[in-house]
């Protein structure tokens, strides 16, 4: 979305159509011009995504004829209309961004409403709410059916993830040795008949864990990295992406032998350091939108949790009982970058760990999600600049 896309709309007298839509003045900011905001947003969120240009004036059989441009204050409006967004469309819609766009002959602002794999949305104020729908060049409610189709395909995806992590959990265990741990982040397109992940990209797409550069290879459920050459067996750690988008993270999990307790701290370390290096790889593979992410220990049965506090001292939890522990999934609408939009997710995931050993908390993260471990800090940051700075 640049000066030359919305100049190349007045040159071809691009018309309105299901994707796209001209306003000639942005939303006043009374109740009026709120619904007629929301009602936009969320019925291209529940069709099939599309942008909404303010700014351009279109003719009489809705082409765009002339730029008039939003008169003043586009940066801080802008700004507006995304927190009236994020704040009265719910779910929330993934990777939404609206965005002024300077020419030479005015500004405008473009809200993007990317294609979504959730839904239904709904448009809410205060007592009003709908379920509009792009039909053509207008906003209609969905139709009974057409929201008995959308949350049916919600309460199936969460079904169909719920049976897959139980199938692929028993399977870990099967496969492992020992103690092992896994991380998955999985695309709610995964389940939903969307295209397959373009996995040709990442063959050459430099991907480290734990410091180390992994090779990748094609494999029977789509893409394996490991530290395995060629043609050699797979073994972990390793990353393995599948051809639907699911991505999976697996390591041995350290254990401190004197006490048979499972290393905390390191868990914590594999997701920030993981989950930004597959947030990166599954844009190359073409995979967006909301999903979710999931962790498992596997044969930890009579085996205690080990972790540090803040102020320095150890402690070892008491042995669990259970052989497979399951935490999350926790949902996300995009899959975070910095460490600060991780924190949240990266709490609830080692939270969900800590309770399962019988703690009420993990002492690595405050309330927001903020790293208070030094040493965690440290460890982090290490291990990101080794990926980031190449």
């Amino acid at each position: 979305m640049d000066e030359v896309w919305v100049n190349g709309l007045l040159a071809d007298r691009e018309p309105e159509s299901q994707v796209l839509d001209f306003k000639a003045k942005p939303p006043s900011k009374d109740d009026h011009g709120i619904r007629s905001l929301l009602m936009d947003v969320a019925g291209f969120a529940n069709a099939r995504g599309g942008r909404i240009v303010y700014g351009i004036k279109e003719d009489g059989q809705g082409r765009a004829d002339k730029l008039v441009g939003v008169v003043e204050g586009a940066d801080s409006l802008s700004l507006w209309m995304q927190t009236q967004l994020l704040g009265k469309v719910f779910p929330r819609v993934g990777g939404l961004v609206v965005q002024p766009v300077h020419t030479a002959q005015g500004t405008v602002i473009v809200v993007d409403v990317p294609s979504q794999h959730g839904g239904p949305y709904q448009a809410s104020l205060a007592e009003w709410q709908r379920f509009p729908i792009r039909a053509g060049t207008r906003n209609v409610d969905m139709s009974y059916q057409q929201l008995f189709d959308s949350f049916a395909l919600r309460s199936s995806v969460e079904t169909r993830l719920d049976l897959w992590m139980k199938e692929r959990t028993k399977h870990l265990a099967k496969t492992s040795g020992g103690a092992t741990a896994a991380i998955h982040v999985i695309p709610r397109s995964a389940f939903q008949g969307s295209d397959r992940a373009d996995l040709s990209p990442l063959r050459n797409h430099m991907i480290r864990l734990s410091g180390s550069v992994l090779n990748s290879r094609f494999n029977y459920s789509g893409l394996l990295a490991s530290r395995a050459g060629m043609g050699a067996a797979a073994s972990r750690p390793y990353i393995q992406f599948f051809r639907n988008g699911i991505v999976e993270i697996s390591w041995e999990v350290r254990t401190q032998s004197d006490y048979n307790a499972v290393m905390s701290m390191d868990t914590t370390i594999k997701l920030f350091d993981m989950l930004p290096q597959v947030s990166t790889a599954l844009g190359v593979a073409g995979v967006e939108g909301p999903g979710y992410v999931s962790m498992s220990y596997v044969n930890v049965a009579a085996k205690a949790l080990h972790y540090m506090h803040p102020d320095g001292y150890v402690a070892d939890t008491e042995p669990v009982g259970e052989n497979i522990l399951v935490m999350g999934p926790v949902p996300y609408e995009a899959l975070g970058f910095s460490i600060g939009e991780l924190g949240p997710l990266v709490l609830d995931l080692m939270t969900d760990l800590f309770r399962a050993f019988g703690e009420d908390g993990c002492p690595y993260l405050n309330a927001d999600g903020a790293i208070v471990h030094r040493q965690l800090g440290q460890m982090v940051a290490e291990y990101r600049h080794a990926w980031e700075v190449r």
